[in-house]
């Protein structure tokens, strides 16, 4: 995607730092916050948790972090100029779902 990014003339996010995007570090998407991101009071819990407390949050963080990348293609599928863009999204959008499907499971 960096690649893309570049040839497109965009800004490319750097790999540290509050807009790389990942999880506890914020990032943008819009502006704002990346959908599904966590944040750094849930990850300080996450990291606190053990035993099948910490498997049943990882899940549920997982479940929604998932569910913003879901977002976030379906965005790009709807809004976007570029075929190779918007074929990775439907990439994301199949495989994404179908992990939220196993997750849910495994919490039942």
């Amino acid at each position: 995607m960096t690649g893309w990014l570049r040839q497109w003339g965009a800004d490319v996010p750097s790999e540290q730092g509050g807009d790389g995007g990942h999880a506890g570090h914020g990032g943008g998407h819009g502006g704002g916050e990346m959908p599904g991101m966590m944040t750094p009071a849930q990850m300080a819990k996450l990291g606190k948790a053990t035993g099948a407390g910490l498997d049943r949050m990882f899940l549920t963080m997982m479940i929604e972090h998932h569910e913003g990348a879901v977002a976030m293609a379906e965005d790009e599928q709807a809004g976007g100029a570029h075929p190779a863009a918007r074929e990775m999204a439907g990439t994301i959008i199949r495989t994404q779902r179908r992990e939220i499907a196993e997750m849910r499971a495994l919490l039942e």
